[in-house]
């Protein structure tokens, strides 16, 4: 029997910077923009050929179970009415129709008003990232 081992090689925030966008809140009267975190996550499999897919391990496959599991943190661990966002807007991965990937990198990001709520959800991108 054959275990398969996914390996999330990497998981990074790129940048910090204010966003004007339609995620916002009211302090005190004052209107608060969201702060955006960018966010790259690698994933890193073994290649095989597609005719034998039991001597790889897919990397595409264990990114889909990622992404999947980053929109539940925003569903059932945040509060309701926290305004938090993930969002995977690239995912880049493989080079042939017929090879098992190798490796894939999902780039996105994370928006929140506050930074507690970004330290919570960043801790928890990266539980959820090496846990698949």
């Amino acid at each position: 029997m054959t275990t398969t081992t996914y390996q999330v090689d990497q998981v990074t925030t790129n940048k910090m910077k204010d966003y004007r966008a339609h995620l916002r809140t009211i302090t005190n009267g004052l209107e608060e923009m969201a702060k955006a975190a960018g966010l790259t996550i690698t994933v890193k499999g073994s290649a095989s050929h597609g005719s034998r897919p039991d001597k790889g391990v897919d990397a595409i496959l264990a990114a889909a179970h990622v992404l999947t599991a980053l929109q539940n943190i925003v569903s059932r661990q945040v509060m309701p009415l926290k305004p938090v966002v993930v969002t995977i807007g690239t995912i880049h991965g493989g080079t042939a129709e017929n090879v098992i990937c190798d490796h894939v990198t999902m780039e996105g990001t994370l928006r929140t008003t506050t930074p507690q709520d970004r330290s919570f959800a960043l801790q928890h991108i990266e539980k959820v990232a090496r846990g698949i």
